[in-house]
């Protein structure tokens, strides 16, 4: 236990280590990316509808939105995870994240199937941290999709050493995982993309643990990927690496 609880007080100072200097380079580099931004904007109003050069500005501002968001995932990894704990209903929690991207992602209609068996038990957890867990395993699940995509979400209550939690399974219909990734998955900066900082779903795990649950990967028969989330009714404190609970 002395041992586990120094690895964890090392890991906690590298964290706040690395937050510290993601923190001042997104801070001094928002400026410059909000003047890129302007500049952008007033190129697109001298030019008209539909030209090539437009189409290059389009793609210079999704990469300089793709810059912000890779200093926000790697500054949200580092950062402590403190909790507000309310009751709340997982497949209410589920269906925002889904919305926000589809509003994102408009030139492709992803679909959403919720299976809910739980009869809309509530639980305690921290809303804005699980509608970030969901839209990280939806944004996955998409990428893994050549087209529009499918995700099948089924709630269920569970017992484990006899402890109530409930149990949510978020499948995709995509390539599926490697065996040999399968588990890295929830190794800071490890992908499988071609794109992003590979913190997705270590992000992910940092939230679950900090709810005190489990989560991980399965491939599906007949194809893609299944999430696994355990989350228990009722969380109890754990360790002060994760931020105040």
């Amino acid at each position: 236990e002395l041992q586990e609880t120094q690895q964890r007080l090392v890991q906690s100072e590298r964290l706040a280590a690395i937050g510290q200097v993601v923190t001042g380079l997104a801070h001094e580099s928002r400026n410059a990316l909000q003047r890129a931004r302007a500049c952008l904007d007033l190129l697109e109003l001298d030019l008209p509808q539909h030209s090539e050069q437009l189409d290059l500005i389009h793609r210079v501002r999704r990469a300089l939105n793709d810059l912000h968001r890779n200093y926000e995932e790697v500054r949200s990894y580092a950062a402590p995870i403190s909790l507000v704990y309310g009751e709340h209903q997982l497949v209410d929690l589920l269906r925002v994240p889904f919305d926000d991207l589809s509003c994102e992602f408009h030139d492709q209609v992803h679909q959403l199937h919720i299976v809910d068996h739980t009869h809309r038990t509530p639980l305690r957890v921290d809303a804005h941290r699980i509608r970030q867990l969901f839209r990280n395993i939806y944004e996955n699940a998409m990428a893994a999709s050549p087209g529009p995509c499918q995700i099948d979400v089924t709630l269920r209550a569970v017992k484990i050493d006899e402890r109530e939690y409930q149990r949510v399974d978020i499948r995709d219909h995509g390539s599926g995982i490697e065996p040999a990734a399968l588990s890295r998955l929830f190794e800071p900066f490890f992908t499988t993309h071609t794109s992003g900082t590979g913190l997705g779903l270590a992000i992910c795990k940092r939230i679950v643990d900090a709810h005190d649950g489990r989560i991980y990967v399965d491939n599906a028969r007949g194809g893609g990927a299944i999430v696994h989330i355990e989350l228990p009714l009722q969380p109890t404190k754990i360790s002060s690496l994760y931020g105040q609970v």
